[in-house]
């Protein structure tokens, strides 16, 4: 008799929970997913994608829907008062692909959600509020519709973020430090000379804009 495939649970389903899930179906299993929010982001949030990732989403398919909708980045550029004071040239990263994709996060969700197979696969507006750790799996109470209800799951893989709910009932530090500041992002439009293949940050004390 084959063995039993684990029961995995995925808290959160973000780009790490996405990719994950992705992964794990791709390899046989059938993880299932948990979101807080009621759907996918809307805002534009993170908007880099490193060579590595889309190596590792390569073969799922996610990677060419990727490369179709993002812009490839070659350089970034620190501009100070007096023009360019800092430039890193990407094609020279030792890896074949040569550049940072450039895609608003809330797009990379919607392409992975369709790697995944919809957005039918997740189970929105489902908050997990307490995690147990058993010598017959795991324990996961979770809250949805204003109702608790437990799942029970052999592997939990918390991607629920910064402010980690499973990283927190497990007694999981998170080494590092805060950023005592307020960073503002915006959709805007902008035209000028330089090139939109390439990143662009501006040293105009006290602020930082790119």
């Amino acid at each position: 008799m084959p063995s039993r495939k684990p029961s995995i649970l995925v808290v959160g389903a973000g780009p790490a929970g996405l990719t994950a899930a992705i992964e794990l179906r791709r390899r046989g299993f059938a993880p299932r997913i948990i979101e807080q929010d009621k759907g996918p982001h809307v805002e534009s949030r993170a908007i880099a994608i490193n060579p590595r990732s889309l190596d590792i989403l390569q073969p799922s398919g996610a990677t060419s829907r990727l490369l179709k909708r993002g812009i490839k980045l070659t350089a970034t550029n620190i501009h100070g008062p007096r023009g360019v004071m800092i430039r890193l040239d990407l094609k020279n990263m030792p890896h074949k692909r040569r550049y940072m994709l450039a895609l608003p996060q809330a797009d990379t969700e919607k392409v992975l959600i369709e790697t995944l197979g919809g957005r039918r696969m997740i189970e929105w507006n489902t908050r997990l509020v307490a995690l147990k750790r058993g010598k017959n799996g795991n324990s996961a109470t979770v809250m949805k519709a204003g109702r608790k209800r437990v799942i029970k799951a052999d592997i939990v893989i918390g991607a629920d973020g910064a402010h980690s709910t499973t990283r927190k009932q497990l007694g999981i530090g998170f080494a590092g430090a805060a950023y005592e500041h307020d960073w503002s992002l915006a959709d805007i439009r902008v035209s000028g000379p330089m090139s939109d293949k390439e990143l662009h940050a501006f040293d105009t004390r006290p602020e930082l804009v790119a």
